[in-house]
């Protein structure tokens, strides 16, 4: 009777930490995953591990069913980032190389593409910070929820690791004005000709370029826009509405 006992407890107990280890991940999430314990120990400024570390993982649950064992292991899900029309997404790395000094944006480079694959962009040299490229509207990838955070005007995608963050992110006050931005800010600029015989608005853009040996210049760049729409991250770039030209005037 008592091996009868302990032997439906085993089966209970096996059964439950099945049931635990599988995981259902919705067609447009993804599942971080984070490691109980193990041998090696994250360096402080590394949120994330790499090489088999305690903590949250690099490699993300797909959309599937997945096995990872518990309680050796626990999964959180987190929506895909998604870019409504007439938007932008600001992307902010909280993983990579410092900035250099003096630099207010992270240096952009071709293979980081839209910031899905987290290793590549580790290997490829990318930088902590708010980074160049905005993710513009349409959207929709799957970005690490704690490498990556996305600001969009209605929400903030990812887990942040800065304390105070942390904390409005538990009080779900965490938006866009959490990190000095306004909703306007984060949408798409449209200059509308005034009228059909005017030359194109004058506007002054303040941005940041690479220059040589990716060092970082800033200055103010006269361009000059024609009526339509414009995906200019307004905190590098802020646009000044100069007065429009008639053509003989401009002559």
């Amino acid at each position: 009777m008592v091996e009868l006992i302990v032997g439906i407890a085993i089966a209970v107990i096996v059964l439950f930490v099945i049931w635990k280890s599988f995981h259902s991940i919705g067609a447009a999430e993804v599942g971080l995953v984070s490691k109980a314990f193990a041998f090696r120990k994250l360096s402080e400024d590394n949120p994330i591990a790499f090489r088999g570390e305690a903590g949250y993982q690099a490699t993300m649950l797909m959309p599937g069913v997945r096995f990872r064992f518990w309680p050796m292991f626990s999964v959180k899900k987190f929506p895909w980032v998604q870019v409504p029309a007439g938007e932008i997404g600001v992307v902010i790395a909280q993983v990579g190389a410092p900035l250099p000094i003096g630099a207010k944006s992270a240096v952009y480079k071709p293979e980081f593409a839209n910031y899905s694959r987290l290793a590549n962009f580790i290997e490829q040299g990318g930088q902590k910070g708010v980074q160049r490229p905005v993710l513009p509207p349409g959207t929709l990838v799957p970005m690490h929820p704690v490498a990556f955070l996305v600001i969009t005007p209605q929400t903030v995608y990812g887990m942040p690791v800065s304390p105070d963050l942390v904390q409005q992110a538990k009080n779900g006050q965490m938006m866009p004005e959490s990190f000095g931005l306004s909703p306007d800010q984060l949408r798409d600029v449209v200059i509308a000709p005034d009228d059909g015989n005017d030359l194109p608005a004058h506007n002054i853009l303040r941005t940041a370029r690479p220059g040589p040996e990716t060092r970082v210049q800033t200055g103010y760049l006269s361009v000059v826009r024609i009526g339509g729409v414009y995906r200019l991250f307004r905190v590098c770039r802020p646009v000044g509405r100069g007065p429009r030209l008639h053509k003989d005037r401009a002559r």
